[in-house]
C-alpha cells in the first residue's frame, strides 16, 4: 500500500500536467483564434521622415492574414489546388503613435465572423511598451481563378470557437469620387508589382496612391488615416493614370484610371498637424 507521501506526489503530478494541458488547448485555441508575430522593422520600412510607409503596414497586415489563413486551413494552399483565391476588397488604417525605428513591435489579427460575400479581418499593431501605433480593418472576397466571378464563402469555414474583438478604431466607410480631379502622374506596371496571383500587389497601390500627394504636405504634416477601395485587378503592362482632389488641407481623395478612364483603385487620406 502506498504511503500518504507517494499518494500526494502523484496527486500533484496530475494537476501539473492537467494544467499543463489545459494551458495548451488555450494555446491551440488562441492560435485558431488570432494571431500574434513579433518582429521588428527594417530601415526600408521607414520614409525619409522616419515615419513607417503606408505600404509597409499593408505588408505586414497582408502576410500575416495569410499565416493565420493558413493555420485555419482557407490559405493559398487549400483554395489554389481549387481555382480560387482571396482577393482584397478594400483596407482601411488609423495611425496613433510614432513608431520608432528599432524597437520590437507586436502585430495581431482576427477574423470577424464571415458574410454570404465577405469575410472583414482586424489588425492590431504595438510598440514593446504596448503603446498601440496602428489598427486596421480589412474586406476580402473569394474570386475563382477561370471566371474572375466571387464566390460565396460558404465554400469554407473558419476553425474558430470564438471571435476576437480587438476592439480597433479603423472602419470602411463610403466616399465620393464623383468629382474632377488633378492628374498627377502615370504608372505602368512591372515585374516588381506583382504577387503570386499574377496582379499588382495591395500593398504597392499604396505607393502609387501616396506618391500623388506633394511632398511638401508630408514636411508639415503626419498621415493620420487612409482607406483603399480595390475596384478592378491591376495587371503588367497596364498603365493608370494616378489623380487627386484635395478636399480641404488634411483630406485627399486619390484615383488610378486605365486607359478606358475607369477606376481600378480609389483611396481617401486624411492628415494630421505634426
Amino acid at each position: 500500500m502506498p504511503d500518504i507521501a507517494s499518494i500526494i506526489f502523484f496527486l500533484i503530478v496530475d494537476i501539473f500536467e492537467e494544467i499543463m494541458y489545459n494551458n495548451q488547448i488555450v494555446k491551440v485555441r488562441d492560435i485558431m483564434n488570432k494571431l500574434s508575430k513579433e518582429f521588428s522593422a527594417p530601415c526600408y520600412d521607414f520614409d525619409y521622415l522616419m515615419n513607417f510607409k503606408p505600404s509597409s503596414i499593408l505588408n505586414y497586415f497582408q502576410e500575416i492574414a495569410g499565416e493565420h489563413a493558413n493555420l485555419l486551413k482557407v490559405g493559398k494552399e487549400e483554395l489554389s489546388p481549387n481555382g480560387v483565391y482571396w482577393v482584397l476588397s478594400k483596407i482601411s488604417v488609423n495611425f496613433y503613435n510614432k513608431m520608432q525605428y528599432g524597437n520590437a513591435l507586436k502585430l495581431i489579427t482576427a477574423p470577424r465572423p464571415k458574410n454570404r460575400i465577405i469575410c472583414e479581418r482586424e489588425y492590431l499593431l504595438t510598440d514593446n511598451k504596448g503603446n498601440k501605433i496602428a489598427d486596421g480593418i480589412s474586406k476580402w472576397c473569394l474570386i475563382d481563378k477561370n471566371t474572375k466571378k466571387i464566390l460565396s464563402t460558404n465554400i469554407m469555414e473558419y476553425n474558430i470557437d470564438i471571435y476576437e474583438n480587438l476592439a480597433i478604431k479603423s472602419s470602411i466607410e463610403t466616399f465620393n469620387i464623383n468629382m474632377p480631379f488633378e492628374f498627377c502622374y502615370s504608372y505602368t506596371a512591372e515585374y516588381n508589382d506583382l504577387d503570386f496571383n499574377g496582379h499588382v500587389n495591395n500593398a504597392k497601390y499604396a505607393d502609387y496612391i501616396f506618391n500623388a500627394i506633394d511632398l511638401s504636405v508630408y514636411d508639415n504634416k503626419k498621415i493620420k488615416s487612409f482607406q483603399i477601395n480595390y475596384l478592378k485587378e491591376w495587371f503588367a503592362g497596364n498603365t493608370l493614370n494616378f489623380c487627386k482632389n484635395k478636399i480641404d488641407d488634411n483630406n485627399y481623395i486619390v484615383v488610378g484610371k486605365n486607359q478606358n478612364n475607369e477606376v481600378v483603385v480609389s483611396a481617401k487620406i486624411e492628415f494630421d498637424e505634426l
